[in-house]
């Protein structure tokens, strides 16, 4: 509203600088109130989503990680099964992989684009009793400019903090040696270098010197062997896409990765069919090394394939185009709801 002189009563005695001031003020907090509304709309409609996805498989409860992860700090089983208190509820990725491996089952990790995504992660995780990981896709920094890289550090780390469940952080794929060390500066401790469009030997190399380094520095490197494609594209029917065992054995020996994303049936995106996973593939690879694997794609495959996949040896899937939808949707429906309204924000 611009001030206009006669929508002043001149009894008043207000002045136009007190009324500009006024106006001002009102805005500010009429903006504000229009924030909480449409953040709190949308956290509790995707967070109940972040907590039916957490509840549909079998992902270890927060009760009684004290036997599977007695070396962690954030839960441990006293006497007479008696349950310590939780002494902090910030974990590393890395931790939360091996505690979800020695249970036989898998930690989610949902690719978060923003705050609202990622406090709906928390707090979901809160409300189903489990773990959970958020994780930035980073052309979600570098193309779409949600977020940036040590702010979402530090949000991540600060939403675990909030929470009465191990909630960790990650950052997803990187394909340059220098965009990687860049991110774990920025302060993640948990980064993939996807080196995985090159020969074995080549992905070696590059993967092997990033986790050189960034272990030096306590960050844990996540590989990738074989290729996880596009669903879009029908490949993850493509087996010479698919991890061999005795590469995955010669990659985690050479690079020492702390986690290693397989392709066994699995692709990124939206799948035009129902995907089907090499479950004696996976089994091939489990046998071959003790580093925990990773599932890429984990939208659309069938829940009692993930639960048969967790128990041969997924520690850790990631969900990104379900939550993502999930979240678009939330935001249509609040500005369908709100099209009425005179907002100043867009």
């Amino acid at each position: 509203m611009l001030w206009r002189e006669h929508d002043f009563v001149k009894g008043d005695g207000i002045t136009k600088a007190e009324f500009e001031k006024t106006r001002q003020m009102q805005e500010k907090v009429e903006s504000q109130k229009f924030l909480e509304e449409i953040k709190g709309l949308i956290e509790e409609d995707i967070e109940g989503v972040a907590c039916k996805e957490l509840s549909c498989v079998e992902t270890p409860t927060v009760v009684g990680l004290g036997d599977a992860f007695a070396e962690g700090c954030f839960m441990d089983s006293g006497r007479n099964g008696k349950t310590k208190e939780v002494t902090k509820m910030y974990e590393t990725t890395k931790n939360l992989m091996h505690m979800a491996k020695k249970q036989h089952t898998a930690v989610i990790a949902f690719i978060c684009m923003d705050y609202t995504m990622a406090r709906a992660v928390a707090y979901g995780a809160e409300a189903a009793g489990k773990p959970a990981i958020i994780m930035l896709y980073p052309d979600h920094v570098k193309t779409f400019h949600t977020a940036g890289f040590a702010g979402y550090a530090k949000m991540a780390k600060e939403l675990a903090e909030e929470v009465s469940v191990p909630v960790g952080f990650h950052c997803d794929h990187d394909f340059s040696k220098e965009g990687v060390l860049r991110t774990a500066e920025a302060g993640f401790d948990s980064v993939m270098m996807d080196a995985s469009e090159y020969d074995l030997e080549e992905n070696i190399r590059r993967t092997g010197e990033v986790v050189e380094q960034l272990h030096e520095k306590g960050v844990s490197v996540e590989g990738e062997i074989g290729h996880v494609g596009l669903a879009c594209e029908g490949q993850e029917t493509q087996k010479d896409l698919y991890t061999k065992p005795e590469a995955a054995r010669k990659f985690c020996e050479e690079t020492k990765v702390d986690a290693l994303a397989i392709s066994i049936g699995n692709a990124h995106g939206a799948y035009k069919e129902t995907p089907q996973l090499d479950m004696e593939r996976l089994e091939a690879i489990a046998e071959a090394t003790d580093t925990p694997l990773v599932l890429h794609g984990g939208s659309g495959i069938p829940d009692e394939q993930l639960q048969e996949a967790f128990e041969k040896g997924i520690c850790k899937f990631n969900l990104g185009t379900d939550y993502l939808a999930r979240y678009y949707e939330a935001v249509e429906d609040f500005i369908k709801e709100s099209k009425e309204r005179k907002i100043l924000l867009k």
